[in-house]
């Protein structure tokens, strides 16, 4: 559009120049410009129209002359004056064609030059409606930007929350698996708990029913713990605890459960086939017992601390909770009396009542 806009000046200019008139006048004196281009035809016109003013008052006047004999000087003087009156008559009705065809170019180009001049109007107000649509873009553009800066600030800070909400998360599970943890196992040992050890009975005795297996339930309760907690105060004695808990988790298979059910007493629940027998299940017993035999130095010598051991197996289908916590408990005892330090199997505990 810049490159047009010169050469539409340029025309608008040459209009101006061939219809008399400067460049930039108004479009409403184009009637003026005419006139004063056509003013020395008009000009002349006007002498003409003065000079027969002038030779009819000359006539008039030579009318009051008196003619020579002849009449030839007044004849002659009168055709003069008849020459001299049609001739500027003569030329104004010749020239008027040129004249009229003259105001009609003229008419036309002071028509293409107003022309001219919309046409640039319009290119200069279609320019501006332009720079304005410009302006409006940029303007939205900086809009688009800003918007875009509050939508990337509001990412960040929903990145940051979301961080925040999960690191919340993690603590609120962590505190809820630390106390589910609380809750089922001992704070000393880390062993599971009364609890736990209660469901995990129940657990374990449901799918030993479903395999048709038989479950085994041994409580051990040390021997001489108390002795060790009177006269070397309960630190060292909650030192002997931990070193009875790890003993129990290297000495059980994997698919046994180990409990701490309160101060010196502990609980080892394993399922197996019905076919093993008391040997393999006192072999087992005497592997736990032996790793429970610990010596403690103590300022009176040396205290022998053991374990008492007592097992109570049945098959799956044919037991119930509290009669194995019963008959491991009666065990327990019967091992304790016999001396401590001993195993005993439940039904070695019926036959002694039996006979």
């Amino acid at each position: 559009m810049h490159d047009i806009e010169p050469n539409i000046f340029a025309a608008g200019k040459a209009g101006d120049a061939l219809a008399g008139t400067p460049a930039g006048a108004p479009a409403s004196g184009d009637a003026a410009k005419d006139d004063r281009l056509l003013g020395p035809l008009l000009l002349s016109a006007k002498v003409a129209a003065i000079v027969c003013i002038i030779e009819v008052a000359i006539i008039l006047a030579l009318s009051a002359v008196p003619v020579t004999a002849d009449g030839v000087p007044g004849a002659i003087l009168q055709s003069v004056l008849l020459s001299a009156i049609s001739a500027p008559l003569i030329l104004m009705w010749v020239i008027r064609p040129y004249i009229a065809e003259r105001r009609m170019a003229f008419a036309q180009l002071a028509a293409m030059n107003r022309m001219l001049r919309q046409e640039v109007d319009e290119r200069m107000a279609a320019e501006e409606k332009l720079r304005a649509r410009e302006q409006e873009l940029e303007l939205q553009i900086q809009e688009i930007d800003y918007v875009k800066q509050l939508i990337e600030e509001q990412a960040s800070n929903a990145v940051g929350l979301a961080e925040d909400l999960a690191m919340q998360k993690q603590a609120v599970e962590e505190s809820e698996r630390r106390n589910e943890h609380l809750a089922n196992h001992d704070g000393l040992t880390s062993l599971p708990n009364r609890r736990r050890f209660e469901q995990m009975l129940t657990q374990m005795k449901e799918a030993a029913q479903a395999k048709n297996w038989a479950i085994t339930l041994m409580f051990v309760d040390l021997d001489n713990f108390k002795t060790v907690n009177d006269t070397m105060g309960h630190l060292h004695g909650d030192e002997i605890l931990v070193k009875v808990a790890d003993q129990l988790r290297a000495s059980v298979r994997g698919s046994d459960f180990v409990a701490r059910l309160g101060g010196d007493e502990f609980a080892v629940i394993l399922t197996h086939a019905k076919h093993a027998g008391t040997d393999q299940l006192l072999e087992f017993a005497e592997r736990i017992r032996t790793a429970l035999t610990i010596s403690v130095d103590g300022p009176n010598g040396v205290i022998p601390v053991s374990a008492a051991l007592g097992i109570a197996t049945f098959a799956a289908a044919e037991a119930d909770d509290q009669l194995l916590l019963k008959c491991a408990d009666r065990a327990m005892y019967a091992a304790k009396d016999r001396g401590r330090n001993c195993i005993v199997f439940h039904h070695e505990v019926e036959a002694a009542a039996v006979g």
